[in-house]
């Protein structure tokens, strides 16, 4: 596993970690208002607190972290939604920009009028804003919230804080809806943080672990299937937009002999990133599967494409030359980087010539061009050699991983 792949799934990781914030419907949470858009959408906090004897010191500065807080003859009311932290839902596009406010608040208090929000010690931060920082936007806090006490001697939050940029606009709520705030003193919210910590630690060693097991036995799996010792004749080459050019080399590649291609990508993260990214499911064609990793700078991170060619045929005939409408052919890639997503081809045209077929291998040329869904170009031509399999293979391999993992979490 390279470097630059193991960077980028640890981010993906981390997102899919238990969130220990609130969910919308536990009445804390920020009203994002979509930018360009008439539309709004609720996104859940990562953490709502009321330190009671404790708050903010004289040095905070940035996301404020546990050390930025100190004991005072006051409280802090503290707001976060932590774009990282924020958990799967259906407002998971929406999140990115975190959120931070923390108050300094009178002991007595019970309620705070945020257009006079500069006489008190506060920090925000509103990452919505993106990389507008340079355009220096300014943040206006409004809104007014109170603070009392129920039957069970708990302190209940109503109201909401107005949060809005200019330059560039933006609108953003911190909604209160009779929200049952967790009241800490600073040891017990030093101490949980502590704990949250250790438990996400061992989330996320575990999560490796269960990602060395899938990778190790799909490694093997393939490696045995295909490698290009015993499959020399793999002589591929690639060209995008006519310009780079790089050796299209193979691995996890083969012949699915009782299969069908599908449009999906595979729901499975590892696969996207570093495997065949198109699902096949069972039928009668023949599926060329033919995956390139492409690191074209081996010190560097967020340059590698991982590539997947998928090529359907209704039967194999050694010396056929085989014409766009004799074949169906799909490519799909992954770049990688912050904005990395599955591109695929929606248009192919050239040829595919088979010289040599038997039970066990299949041997050929490419020349095929694609236009992709990006609007790039990308061209495909050379030999191959490529083993044959059945997809119940595949699928018995996919089972033995589905009960190793059953039994990796089962041993705690």
């Amino acid at each position: 596993m390279t470097k630059p792949f193991k960077l980028l799934l640890t981010i993906f990781l981390l997102l899919t970690l238990v969130s220990y914030g609130q969910s919308p419907t536990d009445n804390a949470y920020l009203l994002r208002k979509l930018i360009d858009k008439d539309s709004s959408v609720k996104v859940p906090n990562t953490g709502v607190w009321l330190l009671v004897n404790a708050g903010l010191n004289k040095t905070h500065f940035g996301w404020l972290l546990e050390n930025e807080f100190t004991n005072l003859d006051s409280n802090m009311l503290y707001f976060e939604m932590n774009t990282t932290d924020v958990p799967n839902g259906s407002w998971r596009e929406y999140a990115p920009g975190s959120v931070q406010l923390a108050v300094n608040l009178p002991k007595t208090i019970s309620s705070l009028n945020f257009d006079t929000i500069n006489k008190l010690d506060y920090q925000l931060i509103n990452n919505y804003t993106g990389f507008a920082w340079k355009q220096k936007p300014t943040n206006t806090l409004s809104g007014i919230i109170t603070i009392k006490l129920n039957d069970k001697n708990e302190k209940i939050i109503d109201g909401a804080i107005n949060l809005d940029t200019k330059n560039p606009v933006t609108k953003q709520q911190i909604v209160f809806d009779h929200f049952v705030i967790q009241t800490l003193t600073l040891d017990e919210y030093l101490t949980a943080q502590k704990n949250e910590k250790e438990l996400k630690d061992k989330q996320e060693q575990k999560m490796w672990g269960a990602y060395d097991l899938v990778a190790n036995e799909r490694s093997s799996f393939y490696d045995s299937v295909f490698n290009l010792e015993k499959y020399p004749s793999n002589k591929l080459s690639a060209t995008i937009n006519s310009k780079t050019k790089f050796d299209f080399q193979l691995n996890n590649s083969y012949i699915l002999t009782n299969a069908s291609l599908t449009d999906s990508a595979k729901h499975d993260l590892t696969e996207l990133l570093g495997g065949n990214i198109l699902a096949s499911v069972q039928g009668d064609k023949k599926v060329f599967v033919f995956h390139s990793f492409y690191d074209p700078l081996k010190n560097a991170i967020d340059d590698e494409t991982n590539y997947s060619l998928s090529i359907q045929l209704d039967s194999i005939v050694t010396g056929k030359v085989y014409q766009p409408n004799e074949f169906n052919a799909k490519l799909a890639f992954w770049h990688y980087g912050p904005s990395g997503t599955v591109i695929t081809s929606k248009k192919v045209s050239g040829t595919i010539t088979i010289t040599e077929n038997n039970s066990s291998k299949t041997s050929g040329k490419l020349a095929l061009n694609f236009k992709n869904t990006d609007k790039t170009k990308f061209s495909i031509d050379g030999t191959f050699e490529l083993p044959k399999i059945n997809l119940s293979d595949i699928s018995d391999l996919e089972n033995r991983i589905k009960i190793k993992l059953i039994k990796y979490y089962s041993d705690e």
